[in-house]
């Protein structure tokens, strides 16, 4: 896509629910727009009408694109996006391709990912009784599969906000397959909680694998980065029915190294000690005395806080805006060590996730990320502010 193209979509587009596409699709999409965009000066015909409607409908769906490429899935035994399946159903048989909404196409066996067809495949509780599944592919993966060797996997240490650990590019390619696999397993089992995550997931395995990030064995991670990895790797080794295509013993090897890597964090969190205190609230705003560490300290346990419910509770909260809350929290500044957040967006937002977390304490994972004493500190020292 062209500059000029990604800025007209950038300024006209809003977000709206996200939309999958193959590479092929995606391409297809956008030199249609490049196409209706250097048009856009010639005179108009009766048909201006349809073409603008065309180019918005066109930029909602770039704006709000995954594009995922069917040739790297690593789980190839379940029903996914860009899987061809040959199905019976009345004693007839017929073969199709899941793509996505512009790709879809009746007359080439191609049909709209999203379709009741296409969820009664992918989600078992949807599935019509009469259909039984009887093949499912998908395109070849130029790569050729790998064997998973043991890996040598291991902690170095932080510094200025970056993680090192003992690694080889082949400890690299391990964990981005980990990462493909665990988010279809994750996308199959949570159907209505996991869409943004799994978007979310599909930037971070492309940023991950452009990234040029293992120099001399060491494999370099900046906070966000290692607090994305952790929570999906400690899934696959808490529970037996989340395994994955990666031998469980090097799952467990890495996962120890990056559980030895966040107990480093959390013992320096443990020397600090929470400043947040109230100063004023109101129903429209709130502010705390503290410091740029307190954000941090919050901002860990929303991002804990929010997988957590996707993974184990499912639905107590709001995960769309525990994401957005999460977002403006660490972009926030303290002023003259004064923390300002607005009251039902932002303050209150963020106080009920503590008290959710609160009530799941002795459950098997209680979401915080830090330790206990740290979270239930903060929980009482922002309890002033909702009694208002």
């Amino acid at each position: 896509m062209n500059t000029a193209t990604q800025d007209f979509i950038t300024h006209h587009a809003e977000a709206v629910k996200w939309d999958y596409m193959t590479p092929h699709g995606c391409h297809f999409i956008e030199k249609e727009l490049e196409e209706l965009l250097e048009n856009e000066g010639t005179p108009r015909d009766k048909h201006v009408e349809k073409i603008e409607g065309r180019i918005h409908e066109i930029i909602e769906r770039l704006k709000t694109a995954c594009v995922i490429d069917p040739t790297k899935r690593i789980n190839r035994n379940s029903v996914g996006f860009g899987a061809t399946v040959t199905y019976e159903q009345n004693g007839r048989q017929s073969t199709v391709t899941l793509v996505g909404h512009d790709e879809a196409a009746l007359d080439k066996n191609k049909i709209d990912w999203d379709s009741g067809l296409s969820k009664s495949f992918i989600y078992p509780y949807y599935r019509d009784k009469t259909i039984t599944i009887l093949n499912v592919e998908y395109p070849a993966n130029p790569v050729k599969s790998r064997e998973y060797k043991k890996t040598g996997f291991s902690f170095i240490g932080y510094e200025d906000g970056i993680f090192s650990f003992h690694a080889s590019q082949d400890d690299k390619f391990i964990i981005l397959d980990f990462l493909r696999d665990v988010s279809e397993r994750l996308y199959n089992r949570f159907i209505n909680i996991f869409e943004d995550h799994d978007k979310t997931m599909h930037h971070f395995i492309d940023h991950l694998t452009e990234q040029d990030n293992i120099q001399n064995d060491v494999l370099t991670l900046h906070e966000q980065e290692f607090w994305y990895l952790i929570p999906y790797f400690r899934m696959s080794h808490d529970d037996h029915e989340l395994r994955t295509v990666i031998p469980k013993d090097i799952v467990k090897t890495i996962f120890e190294a990056l559980k030895e890597a966040e107990e480093t964090i959390f013992i320096q969190l443990e020397k600090e000690k929470v400043t947040l205190k109230l100063k004023e609230a109101s129903k429209e705003f709130v502010e705390f005395y503290a410091t740029e560490r307190d954000i941090y300290i919050m901002a860990q346990f929303l991002r804990y806080a929010r997988d957590a419910d996707m993974y184990y509770y499912q639905g107590s909260v709001d995960v769309d805006i525990v994401t957005e809350v999460l977002r403006r929290l660490e972009d926030k500044k303290i002023e003259n060590g004064i923390l300002r957040l607005s009251y039902d967006d932002e303050f209150y937002d963020i106080y009920s996730m503590y008290r959710v977390h609160k009530n799941f304490a002795g459950q098997r994972f209680d979401g915080t990320g830090y330790r206990r004493n740290i979270f239930l500190e903060t929980l009482e020292r922002m309890r002033p502010a909702a009694e208002i």
